[in-house]
């Protein structure tokens, strides 16, 4: 019925508004930066010694992307290299890098200067984003998953934690299955309505735990590009 319609619209619309309060709050920002400062020793531990262990195969550590940011705007993402130019892991402890996300704890300095926050989507390349919505826009259920992903998600910063990444993580997801990006953006859009600071701290405890019951999947193309 109508009115059942236009109630749904109403919950959707105070979900949205109530998830980016939540996002633009001190609260996050507190728990964004607390994160971020723990990493940072992390951080210098993990880049000597991936100096020491991968410089034979690239002189330069660090692997540079342009990604998507908040509205769209383009930052330089940076990662500890851990392949080769043939997407080849660097050794094995280039995948026990990958697997636990060690080459992603640079992106501390992401967190500090407010390109991404420690829970939300990831970022893409453009170019790979905008594939993304082709695949998934092509009917009118997909057009308006697409349509809500740009107005919801990609109104907040990314991050380097979300709940689809866990799952990926952990091999609970099928990347090769047909669906797989329209079950992202919709997980996203969830996380993104959903957003609060039990939320997120829910999802830093899911990604502690799975490390530390080692149910990270160890791959050398593994999903958290």
């Amino acid at each position: 019925m109508i009115w059942q319609k236009d109630i749904g619209d109403y919950k959707g619309m105070v979900a949205m508004l109530k998830g980016e309060a939540y996002h633009n709050s001190r609260q996050k920002r507190l728990l964004d930066v607390s994160v971020a400062l723990g990493l940072a020793p992390l951080s210098g531990a993990a880049s000597i010694a991936a100096r020491h262990m991968f410089a034979e195969h690239n002189d330069d550590i660090f692997f540079h992307q342009t990604r998507v940011g908040q509205n769209n705007t383009s930052f330089e993402m940076i990662k500890l290299r851990t392949l080769d130019d043939n997407g080849n892991a660097l050794g094995k402890v280039a995948l026990m890098y990958r697997k636990f996300g060690l080459d992603e704890v640079v992106q501390y300095r992401h967190i500090l200067s407010g390109a991404m926050s420690v829970v939300g989507h990831r970022p893409t390349p453009s170019e790979e984003r905008e594939t993304e919505y082709e695949i998934v826009g092509h009917d009118y259920s997909g057009a308006q998953i697409v349509d809500t992903h740009k107005r919801v998600v990609m109104s907040q910063r990314p991050g380097c934690i979300s709940s689809y990444v866990i799952d990926a993580h952990c091999g609970k997801i099928n990347l090769d299955d047909p669906g797989a990006i329209e079950h992202r953006l919709t997980t996203e859009i969830e996380d993104a309505e959903s957003s609060s600071l039990v939320g997120d701290l829910r999802l830093i405890y899911r990604l502690a735990g799975s490390v530390a019951t080692r149910q990270m999947v160890t791959s050398s193309t593994r999903p958290l590009a």
